[in-house]
C-alpha cells in the first residue's frame, strides 16, 4: 500500500477549525485557484512526460482552475524542483498561486506510476500520492486524482480510495520499483553534485591561477618599466665637460694644506706648518673624450711661506650616477715662485681626487683633496684640499 506523506508547518486550533469548515462546505471538493504545474520528472521518455503534463493541465482547467505552466513559471529563487513546504510556498508566492504541483512518471507495461505532490501555500501543506495510472483510463483517472488532491481540505480518506485495489504482491513490487528508482535518482543526483563541486573547485583553482599569473605578469611589467626608466635616466645622465655649447670653465676657490715636510732650515716668514691659497682656474673640455678637461691656473700662497704658483693640468671625471655628481682625479704641474725669503723658484707637482657637483645649469661646486710636492725652499710636501666654485660658458 502506498505511503501518504503530509508536511504541516502550522498546527493550531484555528487550523483544525478551518479544515472542519472546509470539509463541511459544498466547495470542499473543488475550488477554483491558480495552480503552478511544473514539468513532470521521472524515467519516462520526453513524449510520455509531455502527454501526461498536457492531460493534467487540461484536466485542471476543466475543473475550473487557472494553470501556470511551461516558461511562464517564476521560480522564486528555488533551484530545481521544489520539494519542501518552504520551496513550494516560495514558488507559489512568486506566481501568485495557491497550489504547486510536481510529478514523477515511471513507465510500466500499459500503465505508469505517478508520484504526485501538491503544495497548498495558504497553510504550507504538502501532500504526496503514489498511484498507478492505466493508460486506457488515463483521463478519468487523472480527473479523479486531481479533483481529490487539489482542494483546501486535502486528500483525507480519498487517499485510501485512490490507492486501493492493489494486492500485497503488487504493492510490494511497486514499493520495490519506487525504492530502486529513488536510489538511482539519489545516486545520479549525488554524482551530479560531486561533478558540480569538482567543476567548481577546478574553476576556482583555474581562476586563482589566472589571477596569480596576471598579478605576477603586471608586477614583472612594472619592475621592467622601472628598470627601463632607471636605465634610460642613467643613459641620459649629464657627463662632465661634454657640452659643446659651454666648453669653458672659470673657477675661483680657496685651499688649505698642512706641511708634512718642512724646509731645512725654516724660512723667516713661515707661519707655522700651514699653507693657504687663493686659487683661480680656467678649463676647457675635450669634446672627443667625455669627462676630460685641461686646465691652467694661478695660486696665491700664504702661511708658512708666501708664493705664487703658475699651473697647467687636467682632470678626468666620470659620471656614475643619474644625478649630476662627477667623480675622478686630476694632476697639475707648474712653477712655485717664492715671494718671501730667498725667493727661490721651484717646480710643483700636485695630485688630487676631484668631486664636482652641478648646483645650477652652469654653476658647479668642486672639492679636491690632494698631495702637493714643491722642490723650492728646501723641499715642501703638503697634504690639503681645495674648494672651488665654477661657471661654465
Amino acid at each position: 500500500m502506498t505511503k501518504l506523506r503530509g508536511s504541516f508547518t502550522l498546527a493550531s486550533g484555528l487550523f483544525t477549525l478551518l479544515c472542519a469548515l472546509q470539509l463541511a462546505s459544498p466547495y470542499s471538493v473543488a475550488h477554483a485557484d491558480q495552480i503552478v504545474l511544473l514539468p513532470p520528472e521521472g524515467n519516462a521518455d520526453d513524449d510520455r512526460r509531455a502527454d501526461v503534463e498536457d492531460t493534467m493541465a487540461a484536466t485542471l482547467r476543466a475543473l475550473g482552475h487557472t494553470v501556470i505552466a511551461g516558461d511562464t513559471i517564476q521560480r522564486g529563487g528555488v533551484v530545481g524542483t521544489p520539494r519542501t513546504s518552504d520551496e513550494m510556498v516560495a514558488v507559489a508566492q512568486a506566481n501568485g498561486a495557491a497550489w504547486v504541483l510536481t510529478s514523477e512518471i515511471h513507465p510500466l507495461t500499459g500503465q505508469y506510476r505517478l508520484l504526485l505532490r501538491a503544495g497548498y501555500a495558504p497553510i504550507r501543506r504538502v501532500e504526496e500520492l503514489d498511484i498507478l495510472v492505466v493508460v486506457a483510463d488515463e483521463t478519468v483517472r487523472l480527473r479523479d486524482i486531481l479533483a481529490s488532491m487539489v482542494r483546501p481540505a486535502g486528500l483525507g480518506e480519498d487517499a485510501l480510495r485512490l490507492t486501493g485495489g492493489e494486492d500485497a504482491a503488487a504493492a510490494e513490487e511497486r514499493e520495490r520499483l519506487l525504492r530502486e528508482q529513488r536510489e538511482r535518482d539519489a545516486g545520479e543526483q549525488a554524482a551530479r553534485d560531486a561533478a558540480a563541486r569538482e567543476t567548481e573547485l577546478q574553476r576556482q583553482a583555474e581562476e586563482e591561477a589566472r589571477a596569480r599569473a596576471e598579478f605576477e605578469r603586471r608586477e614583472a611589467e612594472r619592475a621592467q618599466e622601472r628598470r627601463d626608466a632607471r636605465a634610460a635616466e642613467f643613459d641620459r645622465r649629464e657627463r662632465y665637460a661634454a657640452s659643446a655649447e659651454n666648453p669653458w670653465l672659470a673657477q675661483l676657490g680657496f685651499s688649505g694644506a698642512g706641511l708634512m715636510v718642512f724646509p731645512d732650515p725654516p724660512g723667516p716668514n713661515q707661519g707655522g706648518g700651514l699653507l693657504g691659497a687663493l686659487e683661480l682656474r680656467v678649463g676647457h673640455g675635450i669634446g672627443s673624450v667625455r669627462g676630460l678637461e685641461v686646465r691652467g691656473g694661478l695660486d696665491v700662497v700664504f702661511g708658512a711661506t708666501n708664493a705664487v704658483n703658475l699651473l697647467v693640468g687636467a682632470v678626468y671625471l666620470t659620471s656614475p650616477f643619474s644625478f649630476p655628481l662627477h667623480l675622478g682625479g686630476g694632476a697639475e704641474l707648474g712653477a712655485f715662485i717664492n715671494t718671501s725669503g730667498a725667493r727661490e723658484p721651484g717646480f710643483l707637482i700636485r695630485g688630487s681626487f676631484v668631486a664636482a657637483y652641478r648646483l645650477a645649469p652652469r654653476l658647479y661646486v668642486e672639492v679636491a683633496p690632494g698631495l702637493t710636492v714643491v722642490s723650492a725652499a728646501g723641499g715642501l710636501v703638503a697634504l690639503g684640499a681645495s674648494a672651488r666654485i665654477g661657471y661654465r660658458f
